[in-house]
């Protein structure tokens, strides 16, 4: 538990993580109850940063000493540990009060997850969401009476109902920020990158460290790497970016490591290609595929042969006839 907790305290006092650190925690958060707790963790910390202090302390030793406190034996004289006034004040918020905070949290924050299924919701303002699989979104507790934050992890297709006094947000555990007052928009979340579409209006797109937000409108698309804090330039948005939502696929002229991408997703298998085939590429339409009909289709069009097992689909080029 150290671990995680200390991947939290870095990701919510704005330190960079490393790959593996992002994906444990992304890991860890797919549990509702963490995603909560790491909601209310960071309610706390912008609580916090609203107190005014004259002395600044070294938050990485302060948080050590915090640490080293609750591990310390209760016969230990309390004398002994010294904190500076601003350290008290976040070890007694941490010790002793997130706890109960975090239960009325609990309480009031609505929370939507996904494993195996698609699932479509409507929100109290009236609009509408489908959840990719796994996939979790959290309602602020304020929604729909004073805000319309939600949080998300995963994937979903959100159509808003327009509200010019209250925008729609849709925070990241990345530090991104989806913001619209009513459009529709496909916003995918990994822990390494955000991947957001626009199908109808505009959406205004901020990533953790951007004074000011990119604008992206219909059908344009656009990707963040949280691993390197780079935001791509906006691009034309891919044909299938709701296909999972839709069940249906249309390719043309597409690379063939885009459609084994892009139709493994799907049906939950590994798409495995060949050897030397980036430069091959296939036209054609899936709808609602199986492994089977991947399997089938892609074979019979490349000429290939295929082995289909619980976690893959492999594709395997014939070996000719000896003459």
């Amino acid at each position: 538990m150290e671990a995680i907790f200390d991947i939290l305290f870095k990701k919510i006092s704005g330190q960079n993580l490393t790959l593996a650190e992002e994906t444990k925690l992304s890991d860890w958060l797919l549990d509702a109850e963490n995603l909560e707790l790491y909601n209310d963790y960071q309610k706390i910390w912008k609580t916090t940063g609203k107190l005014s202090f004259e002395l600044k302390p070294d938050v990485n030793s302060e948080w050590f000493l915090f640490k080293e406190r609750l591990a310390v034996p209760a016969k230990r004289p309390i004398h002994r540990l010294y904190y500076t006034t601003s350290a008290v004040a976040a070890s007694l918020i941490l010790a002793f009060g997130i706890w109960s905070i975090t239960q009325t949290f609990f309480q009031s924050n609505k929370v939507y997850q996904t494993t195996n299924t698609i699932q479509q919701l409507q929100l109290p303002d009236n609009s509408n969401v489908v959840l990719n699989r796994n996939t979790i979104l959290t309602l602020d507790k304020n929604f729909n009476s004073e805000n319309r934050i939600v949080n998300l992890n995963g994937e979903a297709f959100f159509e808003i109902t327009k509200d010019t006094e209250h925008p729609f947000v849709v925070s990241t555990l990345s530090g991104t920020e989806v913001k619209v007052l009513g459009t529709s928009f496909n916003f995918k979340v990994t822990a390494t990158e955000n991947h957001l579409d626009v199908f109808t209006g505009t959406v205004s797109f901020r990533t953790p460290k951007s004074e000011e937000p990119v604008l992206v409108k219909k059908g344009e698309h656009i990707v963040y790497s949280a691993a390197n804090n780079h935001l791509s330039a906006v691009s034309e948005m891919n044909v299938n970016a709701d296909s999972w939502k839709t069940m249906n696929f249309t390719f043309d002229n597409t690379p063939i490591t885009e459609v084994a991408d892009q139709l493994s997703s799907f049906i939950g298998k590994e798409v495995v290609l060949p050897k030397n085939t980036d430069n091959v590429r296939y036209s054609g339409t899936f709808s609602n595929p199986t492994d089977q009909q991947v399997a089938e289709v892609l074979a019979l069009a490349m000429g290939w042969e295929y082995k289909i097992s619980k976690n893959s689909v492999t594709f395997i080029i014939k070996e000719k006839a000896l003459r």
